[in-house]
């Protein structure tokens, strides 16, 4: 079983993705061996319409007959920033039963610091969603130069962890060089994840799964901006018993749970 929770759908506007149409996209996991992926549209980052965004998206995530048997997890866009984003939250769940929202705040235009974070990870937790906080797509040197967007400053997270006792949260695309002061207090919480798409380095992931534990890693590939070989070799490189490298791919033991039986 391997769970991507790292993944979009949709199309990047500075560069040409390949694998960007749906139906190639789900071909390819299907070829690395990926039974379930964790998807949102890349529109969601740019557009302001995040209710057609998420329409969309559920619309994308279904499996047309004799396509390969890889099931997409709808996870919605939520703009705290926006007029009515509670309502486009409130769908996520009534509408379209989704089971958990993606968050944007350095595109968005907003930090962790400001009230507007704790109001959306408050209304998400109330209404049981997994979030996922996407801390920064590229490489800062690779940016559209009328584009530059820093990542996000994550030294607001623990506090608003442990002010929100219901929440569960993955940080994604964060680097192996978060200090002691993040990491220790998230993942000591037990109820903060990390990918490693973004660990760099020489046993990177070795020593990023030293400080925060193999239990709260989650396989995440960036997939299609980065390549999911690479985020497959990290572990390879990572040199983990066989029985943790298994666990983490398949997200533990509360994925499937989040995950359930009608994931498309």
């Amino acid at each position: 079983m391997i769970v991507d929770t790292n993944v979009h759908l949709g199309h990047w506007p500075f560069r040409f993705l390949p694998w960007d149409s749906t139906v190639e996209l789900r071909s390819r996991l299907a070829n690395l061996k990926v039974n379930v992926a964790w998807v949102s549209l890349l529109e969601g980052v740019w557009h302001r319409d995040l209710g057609e965004v998420n329409r969309r998206l559920v619309r994308a995530c279904e499996r047309p007959p004799g396509a390969p048997d890889v099931r997409f997890l709808p996870l919605g866009t939520v703009n705290p920033l926006l007029p009515g984003w509670r309502d486009v939250l409130k769908d996520c769940v009534a509408a379209h039963q989704m089971r958990g929202i993606r968050l944007y705040p350095a595109y968005h235009g907003y930090t962790l610091a400001e009230p507007v974070a704790d109001e959306v990870l408050t209304a998400a937790a109330k209404a049981n969603l997994f979030v996922q906080l996407v801390v920064k797509f590229e490489d800062e040197r690779t940016q559209h130069p009328l584009c530059q967007v820093p990542a996000v400053d994550l030294h607001p997270l623990p506090d608003l962890i442990s002010a929100i006792p219901k929440l569960r949260l993955q940080v994604l695309n964060a680097p192996g060089t978060l200090p002691d002061e993040i990491v220790v207090p998230l993942a000591r919480s037990q109820r903060v994840w990390f990918d490693f798409a973004m660990v760099e380095g020489v046993l990177g992931l070795a020593r990023f799964a030293e400080r925060v534990g193999v239990e709260q890693l989650l396989f995440g590939s960036h997939f299609p901006l980065f390549y999911s070989e690479s985020a497959l070799g990290k572990l390879k490189e990572a040199d983990l018993p066989e029985s943790q490298v298994a666990a983490i791919l398949a997200g533990h033991g509360w994925a499937a749970e989040l995950r359930g039986p009608d994931a498309r």
